[in-house]
């Protein structure tokens, strides 16, 4: 049995497929004429990818312009822009996810902070720590993100406090 279709159907939806939060399918690959299309079976534009990439990548150039204090503020500028234009489901559920993996590596940060303030300076030692694993973190799992995102695909960062949907 063939499964040929034109470049403007959108491919079989498998829903059998476990959903994620969001309400996305857990595998969304490209379509066979290179298009990439979400769950729904709509065509992902390359300009809403762009948007998806951006708001895995600027998080990790704030990272290094401010300490990381600004990285949260991009995905979020995304998220707010972009959540309510229909055609832009994608971008905006990057953009979420990126905010909320942002959202708990400052929540971490904000406690390691006041346990050194806390033990009164005992504790700066793991503060260090912790400030270099998270900014490591989100180095490495912005960088998964942004691929995943150019790839046609919404990337499930591995902790995550779920604030925006």
């Amino acid at each position: 049995m063939s499964n040929q279709h034109s470049s403007e159907s959108a491919p079989p939806t498998d829903t059998t497929a476990p959903m994620d939060f969001y309400g996305n399918y857990a595998h969304q690959a490209p379509h066979s004429s290179g298009n990439f299309y979400n769950a729904s079976g709509v065509k992902i534009s390359d300009k809403e990818r762009s948007i998806a990439v951006l708001s895995h990548v600027l998080p990790i150039i704030f990272l290094f312009l401010s300490a990381g204090t600004l990285s949260i503020f991009s995905p979020l500028i995304i998220w707010f822009i972009y959540q309510d234009k229909p055609d832009y489901g994608f971008a905006s559920a990057s953009a979420a996810r990126a905010f909320n993996f942002n959202l708990t590596l400052i929540s971490i940060n904000i406690v390691a902070i006041i346990l050194s303030f806390l033990t009164f300076g005992i504790a700066i030692f793991m503060l260090l720590i912790t400030l270099i694993i998270t900014s490591l973190m989100l180095l490495i799992f912005h960088t998964i993100g942004a691929l995943a995102a150019h790839r046609g695909t919404i990337y499930e960062y591995p902790l995550q406090i779920r604030v925006l949907k």
